[in-house]
């Protein structure tokens, strides 16, 4: 079983509300590596920080890919 499967049944809901960097990568069809790399150079959206840890909000990698996956800068400033 992986994290991602362990965290929706944990959660009992079909998705989670936050992804780790591997899931939310996982999740977007990249390994790792790129997703960190991505992040640094601002071409995801922003992650959410609770103390140490870094997530990504589900909906929100969900309305970015549908957006057509747009830099961070273009992303922020859309309007809501």
């Amino acid at each position: 079983m992986d994290a991602m499967t362990e965290t929706r049944r944990s959660n009992d809901q079909s998705n989670p509300l936050l992804l780790t960097a591997r899931d939310a990568a996982r999740l977007c069809g990249t390994s790792l590596r790129t997703w960190r790399t991505r992040d640094s150079a601002g071409l995801i959206p922003q992650p959410v920080r609770i103390g140490r840890s870094t997530f990504w909000r589900y909906d929100e990698l969900r309305e970015w890919v549908e957006a057509g996956c747009p830099p961070r800068d273009e992303w922020e400033a859309r309007p809501c």
